[in-house]
This record gives C-alpha cells, sequence and structure tokens, in this order.
C-alpha cells in the first residue's frame, strides 16, 4: 500500500505508457493497473466516466518523493 500512487480524474482513457513516462520521474516502476469507474446513472442527472491508474513503485520513498514535489500537485 505503501509503495501505490492512486492517479484519477481522468476525462478519457489514458496510456499506460502517459503515467510510464511522467511517474518514472519519482523512481523504478514496478507495475501499472488501468481502470475505469462509472457510477450509476440517475434520473436527474448522468453521471460521467471517471479514468485512473494505480502506479506500483518498487520502493516506498518513490511515493514520498513524488508527492514532496510541487510540480507533481
Amino acid at each position: 500500500k505503501e509503495k501505490t500512487l492512486y492517479v484519477v480524474h481522468f476525462d478519457q482513457p489514458i496510456e499506460e505508457s502517459f503515467l510510464q513516462r511522467n511517474f518514472s520521474l519519482a523512481g523504478t516502476i514496478k507495475k501499472i493497473h488501468m481502470g475505469k469507474f462509472k457510477p450509476r446513472a440517475s434520473k436527474k442527472k448522468s453521471k460521467r466516466t471517471v479514468y485512473f491508474g494505480l502506479v506500483v513503485y518498487k520502493d516506498a520513498r518513490s511515493v514520498e518523493a513524488i508527492l514532496g514535489d510541487s510540480k507533481f500537485l
């Protein structure tokens, strides 16, 4: 858990290579999981699909480094 970064709120599908290229700046990535979440639509308004990624680093210090870097916030 301490090695995983949750990247969310993309309005369109994202490429694994995009996450690999940008988030490998903080350290070596072990695995990337991609997904999407679409809530059930209600009668009042339709809900949009949200795409996300889980970036799993080899070292927990990589997560700390990326969260401490202002250009990633």
